[in-house]
């Protein structure tokens, strides 16, 4: 151990090399975290959770939605994956667990017409395994970690035909499919500059996963343990009798000391029971100990290093709001919104979505109208709601009536449009139905009675 311990995190090397000795062993650890780790698993889905999907409107430089480009877009979103799998909110799901469980999420762009799609496009999401970290192609200098580099941009990706085999020696298959990188979305954290290849959520507190479950384990099996009592009769008088109960004339070899060649006797009592003590004997009992008090501390620590590192708080991973003020809610709500709004604007958005859009809206001038490859795409993150939903309103309505929001944008966190609100003010005036609020008129004129407070003065 200590010659482990000396040479721990002292190889050097560019990140990507230094990943690819580990990669393997990691995916495969993170998965068997995620299927039979309950505090892995729930860390998953938590982190799915907040993070949610994006919306995206079309708009023109004067930032009207673009009907037709908007309608075409709704199209692709409803069945985007070549599987068939789900929509695009279903497809930021798949990137976003991947991106977790595995440290990166891969998507191809293919070009496929499909009959009654304007625009041949549909995506084909791939897991991390199926591009080896140690693939260099017989030329290192070009080709490194599966991707054939021009200079220092990606230019080919070699995908596996087949995912490795289920063995601990992760064996790939020699049949490569090449992707050019432009056709390629490839989402990851970029820690040193350089890298080219993510790192599991999980690959930091792996072990301390693994170990909280064998602490849990270890400690209920000394509760149990610590339940039960032992008892042993010392026996001072040689000549006295064996103790009561015992069998003198049994032959079995388990009852033979095999050190001294004596026969032991084992007597066995039951909670309650009284135990007749023969002469010159007297009895002691043992009890272990229980798991103590600073059990549940140490757990906690854990868990909130694990909470940490899986990008929530101890309160989202747990559940636990035991003692927690109202004003730490919010700022654990504050928290995760900031965390998800971390992740939508350098990965999702830049590494994803952007460039998915870019390929649509120049197919949508090939294939359709030349005049629709002038619109930009808007990312509308999806609402975060606090501990206090009429504050949450308040505030909003604040922020538009004093200019640092626009209407438009509040509605869009609901999923509305404003002409949907138009036309809903419509229905309603032909219903004779209002929901407008109502008001008083507080004009002191109407008020007509002294003031009795200043009568005598």
């Amino acid at each position: 151990r200590r010659v482990l311990f000396r040479s721990k995190g002292l190889v050097a090397g560019e990140s990507d090399i230094l990943a690819a000795r580990e990669l393997k062993l990691l995916w495969q650890r993170s998965h068997h975290a995620v299927r039979n780790n309950g505090w892995a698993k729930t860390a998953k889905q938590k982190n799915l959770i907040n993070l949610n999907s994006i919306s995206i409107k079309w708009k023109d430089d004067k930032g009207k939605v673009n009907k037709k480009m908007q309608a075409l877009w709704d199209k692709f979103a409803a069945d985007p994956n070549l599987d068939g799998y789900g929509t695009l909110e279903n497809t930021q799901e798949a990137w976003n667990g991947a991106m977790f469980e595995s440290g990166e999420a891969f998507c191809r762009l293919l070009i496929k017409k499909r009959e009654g799609f304007e625009i041949p496009l549909v995506l084909q999401n791939i897991e991390a395994e199926y591009l080896d970290p140690n693939f260099t192609n017989g030329d290192p200098a070009t080709t490194r970690n599966g991707i054939k580099f021009d200079g220092s941009r990606p230019l080919i990706y070699f995908f596996s035909k087949r995912i490795p085999n289920a063995s601990i020696y992760n064996t790939y298959s020699l049949e490569k499919v090449e992707v050019p990188a432009d056709e390629v979305l490839h989402l990851f954290v970029r820690d040193r500059p350089g890298q080219w290849r993510g790192i599991p959520t999980l690959a930091p507190i792996l072990l301390p996963l693994y170990e909280l479950d064998d602490l849990t384990d270890a400690t209920v099996a000394k509760q149990k343990a610590a339940q039960a009592i032992s008892w042993v009769i010392r026996n001072t008088n040689p000549a006295a009798a064996v103790a009561v109960g015992s069998a003198l004339n049994s032959l079995d070899p388990a009852d033979i000391d095999k050190v001294t060649g004596k026969r032991r006797v084992v007597t066995q009592a039951s909670g309650g029971g009284v135990q007749y003590l023969n002469k010159g004997e007297d009895i002691a009992f043992y009890q272990g100990t229980d798991i103590g008090a600073n059990l549940p501390e140490l757990i906690k620590a854990e868990l909130r290093k694990i909470a940490q590192t899986s990008g929530l708080t101890y309160e989202v991973l747990t559940g636990d709001l035991a003692g927690i003020s109202f004003s730490a809610l919010q700022q654990v709500a504050i928290d995760m919104k900031t965390r998800a709004e971390f992740m939508y604007k350098f990965y999702i958005v830049n590494l994803g979505l952007l460039p998915l859009c870019n390929r649509f809206k120049e197919l949508a001038g090939i294939y359709v109208n030349k005049n629709l490859a002038n619109l930009t795409p808007t990312f509308q993150y999806p609402r975060k709601y606090g501990v206090n939903d009429l504050k949450d309103a308040q505030a909003d309505l604040l922020e538009v009536q004093s200019g640092f929001a626009t209407w438009e944008s509040k509605l869009e966190e609901r999923n509305l449009t404003v002409e949907e609100i138009v036309e809903d003010k419509k229905v309603q005036q032909q219903s004779g139905v209002s929901f407008e609020p109502a008001t008083q008129n507080t004009s002191q004129t109407k008020n007509i009675k002294s003031n009795s407070n200043s009568a005598g003065m």
